[in-house]
């Protein structure tokens, strides 16, 4: 994923061919828009854009519907184990935040309270 320059160069996502470098395929964003935080898990590709997209990795075109809505979402991470997507929100970056807990299918699953500022997971 490359982020572009916020002025004349959008962001995009590049396929690329481990063996000779060489790009496979190219899929570009609109100019406003800001996508990050690029994982891949199982047989698809999630970034956060104004909410969760995920895409298939052998999809053609980017998500133009996020899969788990929440544009105050700050980081996400998916479990190896059973798949559920764990969501850091922030809320408003002075108080506690929250995570919330999706079910593989994009359904929700619960909430907790977290510290301030949440932004990433780590599974063991």
């Amino acid at each position: 994923m490359c982020i572009g320059n916020y002025i004349d160069i959008p962001a995009s996502i590049h396929v690329v061919d481990p063996q000779t470098g060489a790009s496979v395929k190219s899929m570009v964003f609109s100019q406003n828009e800001f996508p990050s935080k690029l994982q891949i898990a199982g047989d698809y590709v999630y970034y956060l854009n104004g909410g969760l997209h995920r895409i298939s990795t052998q999809a053609v075109d980017l998500s133009t519907t996020p899969f788990i809505t929440g544009f105050t979402y700050y980081g996400y991470r998916i479990d190896p184990s059973d798949g559920r997507i764990w969501m850091a929100d922030p809320v408003d970056f002075q108080q506690t935040g929250k995570i919330d807990v999706y079910a593989p299918d994009g359904s929700f699953v619960r909430s907790y309270a977290s510290g301030i500022v949440p932004s990433d997971f780590r599974f063991y």
